[in-house]
């Protein structure tokens, strides 16, 4: 393997890591979310 294609190896999976450490992240802040409440809104409205 010449040093270019480690090179571009090792930044494919440094981008792919990268790539899974976001999905991960996302996923977690996803899940955090919470539902507004309708009733409130209808309140914040009157």
């Amino acid at each position: 393997m010449t040093m270019q294609n480690s090179f571009n190896l090792s930044k494919h999976r440094i981008e792919a890591l990268t790539d899974g450490i976001y999905a991960v992240a996302m996923t977690l802040l996803v899940i955090e979310l919470k539902l507004v409440n309708i009733d409130a809104i209808k309140l914040m409205r009157n």
